[in-house]
């Protein structure tokens, strides 16, 4: 079962992450500006407190673990959020002393507050500095006088919460009402009722803890205490960490109407259900303390506007459904595997044998995404041999070779290549590049890889010029690590 309560903190993810990424602690190290030591010593803490390696050290690389493998596609989610998070406060006025400290969950930072901060900044001029806690903590911050203003879910109609709330200190303003949503990977339910919780009792879920939007319970699921859940296939503490679940086909979740419609609606379905289960949000301040002209100002803005904040359920689907109208795909993890051969074999150039490997997996629907798959297929690609590996290296054409000239690629690589402008070089860029193919192939004995929908035609030729002068080792791991970028890509075209 994943579980991501108390365990990591997001210093220590952001860490695995980048020695994941950069496949060296040396690099991750001056990526992160920190000390090598520091980092080593970190990582080994992280493997400790898990209970089970990350990397495989030798005298010249780091291996990443099944276990790496398994965890580093939630940990790019969590570097997403955090990055997201970042963005929407790079914009915010700078801070002086007359910002307005707001505190508000990691959930309504995302959905809520750029739609009320878009609004106000037309008729205010003040700063803001942000706060991002869960509810509970928020309560406990505007009762200590630390913060001005509060916007979270409503401990009014949660025991849990309740009694943080004194009517004659605390002022409450509900500036959204909404009932909660299932959100599910896309396709999941395509053939199958999801209108009643009952329709979810059998299937992955991901239990939300640690929540005071739901009447004094410890997590959403005891919702279900008639009927439990049997398949509890992850745990999170924020509406925001279940969207991210859900995303990468872990499970469904029941998530407030915000969080659902700020949903890739290429990897997620939401399904409004017959059971009322309500949410509110609300504007708190501590009557108490002394705040000023312009978190008044503020306050009586956002009291003032409620309407705007508040939409219904109808209003939220009509919208998901307008602008984002279901699609179907074939899900691999519901293929035959000569069906699925077929149409993922050539992921990898010229090496159908890792999609039959793949197969053996036991795929599941978590697999039926473009991330999920593509962890897959590259495990396979991984465990393999280094012979086999280096004939999928060698399988690859040259850039701008014969093959191309002769419009003998694949459709998958005349298209990559096109998309550089590798198809139409000059003559004397033609011959440039040639003569790098044969220096390089003689070099390392399989030819030149990149990516080159993350390249242009000057930064493909820069690269292609520096890596002819890496040892053989290095330029193994890097073409490795080119082929499954090339892989995800077309994926990407393929699956949400």
């Amino acid at each position: 079962m994943y579980s991501i309560v108390s365990m990591l903190n997001s210093k220590q993810i952001e860490i695995f992450y980048h020695i994941y990424k950069e496949g060296s602690i040396t690099k991750a190290a001056k990526m992160l500006n920190v000390s090598q030591p520091a980092l080593s010593k970190s990582i080994s803490y992280t493997e400790k407190k898990l209970g089970f390696k990350l990397f495989n050290r030798d005298s010249k690389k780091l291996l990443p673990t099944y276990e790496a493998d398994e965890l580093y596609e939630y940990a790019s989610m969590v570097i997403f959020q955090l990055e997201s998070f970042n963005k929407t406060a790079e914009k915010l006025t700078p801070l002086d002393s007359k910002d307005i400290n707001i505190g508000t969950t990691p959930s309504i930072m995302l959905t809520l507050m750029p739609r009320i901060l878009k609004a106000y900044k037309e008729i205010g001029v003040a700063g803001f500095n942000f706060i991002n806690l869960n509810s509970n903590e928020l309560l406990s911050r505007l009762d200590n006088k630390s913060l001005d203003i509060v916007i979270c879910f409503d401990p009014a109609i949660s025991n849990r919460g309740s009694n943080h709330l004194d009517a004659s200190i605390f002022s409450r303003h509900i500036i959204h009402k909404g009932s909660h949503v299932m959100i599910s990977p896309k396709g999941f339910y395509d053939n199958k009722a999801a209108s009643k919780l009952e329709h979810f009792l059998n299937d992955p879920f991901i239990e939300i803890t640690n929540l005071i939007s739901f009447y004094g319970v410890n997590s959403l699921t005891k919702h279900f205490s008639n009927q439990p859940i049997r398949n509890i296939a992850g745990k999170v503490s924020s509406y925001s960490g279940a969207a991210s679940l859900v995303s990468l086909g872990v499970g469904s979740a029941l998530v407030d109407s915000y969080t659902a419609n700020n949903c890739d609606k290429s990897k997620v379905d939401m399904f409004e259900i017959e059971e009322d289960l309500p949410y509110q949000i609300v504007l708190l301040n501590n009557q108490s303390k002394a705040i000023s002209e312009e978190s008044k100002k503020f306050l009586e803005f956002v009291n003032t506007h409620a309407d705007v904040w508040i939409a219904t359920r109808e209003q939220i689907a009509d919208h998901w459904m307008q602008t984002h109208p279901h699609k179907r795909f074939n899900r691999p993890s519901k293929m035959n595997r000569e069906g699925f051969i077929d149409l993922y074999g050539g992921i990898f150039e010229h090496s159908a044998w890792i999609a039959d490997n793949a197969y053996d997996y036991e795929l599941s629907y978590a697999h039926d995404t473009a991330t999920g798959l593509h962890n897959a297929l590259c495990r396979a690609f991984r465990s393999a041999p280094k012979e086999l590996r280096l004939k999928v290296l060698r399988a690859h054409p040259d850039l701008a070779g014969k093959l191309a000239q002769a419009k003998r690629l694949t459709s998958e690589s005349t298209s990559e290549q096109a998309s550089a402008g590798m198809d139409s070089l000059t003559d004397n860029e033609r011959k440039i590049f040639t003569q790098l193919n044969l220096t390089y192939v003689k070099k390392h004995g399989f030819p030149f890889i990149i990516a080159v929908r993350d390249h242009n035609k000057a930064s493909i030729l820069s690269a292609f010029k520096t890596c002819i002068n890496n040892d053989g080792d290095t330029e193994f791991l890097e073409a490795c690590k080119q082929v499954e970028r090339i892989a995800e890509f077309r994926l990407m075209d393929i699956l949400p």
